[in-house]
């Protein structure tokens, strides 16, 4: 049996224990984590104001994104743990409300999912993170490094590619990224979102982004953390009615070499369940974030 572990947002509301003593956790998984665990989480929607029932019925609108897990033995333990540090922690965002939980690394494994962007539908390996809000891959302008080793896009070579003159920067811990945004096509399962923004990166600094075998970063975080302003990609899918419920699940394979994770677009698969889900308010709606007193993983 794999272990599930879910976080859900329904008028700020998140899974915990009914009797629980507040202490303040932060919950901003970047997703290179122990392999085991599954979460899930659910975003408020301004149109919907009510706890949504758990996605159960094959019939519900839902959409499975398989994840890959990707081991990479070169990457350093310094860089990947200052990555995970800073990463949530962009632009000046206050995070003082919350006390930081050190992440166990697990032979630094990264789990991935594949999405297509433009009218041509060029295919890349994104991580969808829960821990940031912007959406971006390598520009085919970017000549760096790190971009050199991992597919890049360009869009001139896209009907649907519109170029919006506005630049953003993100920084890291141990680098940072730079780049154009436009709007264009994305396809991820059988779905397309029309007039997405994205970052493209022309600009790569560290040797972190060098290593990583995903291409980009999907933000899966609450808008008011975005640093480009954009709308997140989930945000846009919700907002086109592409999915019935408001809601994303992850699950992981407990078995580092098994196949079967995956991204859960619109709902979550109850046969990963083996108890009911309860709801505990998140503290604010940047990050992830829930007052608990202790996690019990199966």
């Amino acid at each position: 049996n794999s272990g599930y572990l879910q976080a859900e947002n329904v008028n700020g509301r998140v899974p915990s224990e009914p009797k629980m003593r507040r202490s303040a956790f932060l919950w901003c998984l970047l997703l290179v984590i122990l392999p085991w665990n599954a979460f899930s989480v659910q975003i408020k929607s301004p149109a919907l104001d009510i706890l949504l029932p758990p996605v159960s019925s094959p019939q519900q609108r839902v959409q499975r994104i398989p994840l890959t897990r990707q081991q990479n033995d070169n990457f350093d333990l310094q860089r990947l743990e200052a990555f995970q540090a800073n990463h949530a922690m962009l632009n000046g965002v206050n995070t003082n409300h919350s006390d930081y939980l050190d992440l166990a690394n697990y032979k630094d494994v990264e789990f991935s999912g594949a999405l297509a962007v433009g009218s041509e539908g060029r295919v890349f390996q994104v991580l969808f993170d829960t821990g940031s809000s912007d959406f971006w891959i390598p520009s085919a302008s970017c000549k760096g490094p790190a971009c050199r080793v991992h597919r890049r896009y360009n869009c001139s070579t896209s009907a649907s590619c519109n170029n919006t003159g506005h630049h953003c920067s993100i920084y890291y811990g141990s680098g940072g990224v730079s780049g154009v945004i436009v709007r264009d096509e994305v396809m991820i399962g059988e779905h397309t979102v029309h007039s997405q923004q994205v970052i493209l990166v022309e600009y790569e600094e560290g040797e972190t982004l060098q290593q990583v075998h995903f291409d980009g970063i999907v933000g899966m975080g609450y808008p008011s953390i975005a640093v480009s302003s954009m709308r997140p990609l989930w945000d846009t899918i919700f907002a086109e009615h592409l999915v019935e419920n408001n809601l994303f699940s992850f699950y992981m394979t407990r078995n580092p070499d098994a196949q079967g994770s995956e991204l859960i677009l619109g709902g979550y698969d109850p046969s990963y369940a083996t108890e009911a889900f309860t709801y505990h308010r998140v503290i604010d709606k940047s990050y992830w974030t829930i007052s608990l007193d202790k996690v019990f993983v199966d």
